[in-house]
């Protein structure tokens, strides 16, 4: 939500960087996922000069792994870290996310 938000709004706040865990890539023609849905070019409208994380388990059972591909197809600029193990909550350690906030 918070991709969807930054793409569609302006911002009003410096953003030092945006970390995002397991996130879903929302699609579908369900009427409840229409609201979540990303817009098509919304990766051409979010902040240009902030550092964007994704961080996704291979083995998370609520998000499926393939939806971290929909982002790198359509957001190049952002760094991914693949996880082999961990989850949909990376278990419960956060030391890899820590760890690229104190790299800004």
């Amino acid at each position: 939500m918070i991709l969807k938000f930054l793409s569609e709004n302006p911002v009003q706040t410096e953003l030092k960087g945006i970390f995002l865990i397991a996130t879903p890539y929302w699609n579908g023609n369900d009427d409840w996922i229409q609201g979540l849905m990303l817009k098509d070019n919304f990766a051409d409208k979010l902040p240009d000069n902030v550092p964007m994380f994704f961080y996704h388990c291979k083995d998370d059972e609520e998000i499926p792994f393939s939806q971290l591909q929909d982002y790198k197809e359509k957001l190049n600029r952002a760094i991914y870290r693949e996880i082999e193990k961990g989850g949909h909550q990376l278990n419960n350690d956060l030391t890899i996310v820590a760890k690229d906030i104190e790299s800004l």
